[in-house]
């Protein structure tokens, strides 16, 4: 998805202070000798860039590691070609990708057209991606569903692909309820791999339809967002009936104190160690 979190998004942390998610870069840092933890608040599009160096830099390392944990709690989404690169370090085996098609209309066409100007105004990428959608969404018929450019068939059978170095033996991604869009979309492609598994608790379930765009109200002082795509999944396969599930549920925590301490719960799994 492109455009699905506004940039200054917020979210209120366990203690109830506001802090802007978007706005923190992925960090990484090693919890011990066996198990790193990458952190990313956000899918953002300004975050593909850091994140990308982040994982190419620290690469040796990584390799070298055999547990990884992925905390993506309170990430609201943002782009798929964000994680791109970490999908290629961690996934394993084959897998499947059921992509979206846009409904075409004049209002949709316009509002498509404006969201790089608004998510990612220096970003050159989002603007060719949206270039060729656009194009796509005028070709179709006006009502119809329009599947992006580069997709064949609905349902993808992707490869795995890994560039040089040794993939993580163990991979624990850490969820929460505020996980959504890209964010869900990143764990329907991650959760295929055999060496994953999820922790925490039910995603917030905003994916079926997405790729959010602005239209301004008449008043001239409010912006709706709205959906223009719907997944190919539908109806067999609903997200945002009741979001994704963990595989290991983790009670939701009742302040920072718990919030922070569910790393050390989850690198207890990781690390095969007791869990206190």
């Amino acid at each position: 998805m492109i455009g699905d979190e506004p940039s200054e998004l917020k979210r209120r942390n366990k203690s109830g202070r506001a802090a802007s998610v978007s706005a923190q870069p992925p960090r990484l840092r090693w919890l011990s000798s066996s198990t790193a933890l990458l952190t990313i608040p956000s899918f953002s599009d300004d975050a593909k860039a850091p994140l990308d160096e982040l994982l190419n830099h620290r690469r040796k390392k990584l390799a070298a590691t055999p547990n990884w944990m992925i905390d993506i709690r309170q990430n609201s989404g943002g782009s798929d070609s964000t994680y791109s690169a970490l999908l290629d370090l961690i996934v394993i085996n084959p897998r499947q990708e059921i992509g979206a098609g846009f409904l075409s209309t004049p209002a949709n066409i316009a509002n498509t057209e404006r969201v790089c100007a608004i998510y990612a105004p220096h970003s050159q990428s989002c603007k060719v991606q949206i270039g060729q959608l656009t194009k796509a969404m005028r070709a179709g018929d006006t009502g119809s569903f329009v599947k992006p450019p580069g997709m064949d068939d609905p349902v993808m059978k992707v490869s795995a692909h890994r560039p040089a170095g040794r993939a993580p033996r163990r991979v624990a991604v850490l969820i929460d309820q505020h996980c959504a869009s890209s964010c869900e979309q990143f764990l329907l492609s991650v959760r295929q791999s055999y060496n994953v598994k999820l922790f925490g608790r039910r995603t917030s379930g905003v994916l079926d339809y997405s790729n959010l765009r602005p239209q301004a109200l008449p008043s001239g002082s409010r912006m709706l967002w709205y959906a223009t795509s719907r997944s190919f999944r539908l109806p067999h396969f609903p997200v945002d009936a009741a979001g994704i599930a963990p595989d290991i549920y983790l009670p939701p925590p009742q302040n920072d104190e718990a919030f922070a301490d569910e790393v050390r719960t989850v690198r207890g799994f990781l690390e095969k160690s007791a869990v206190r």
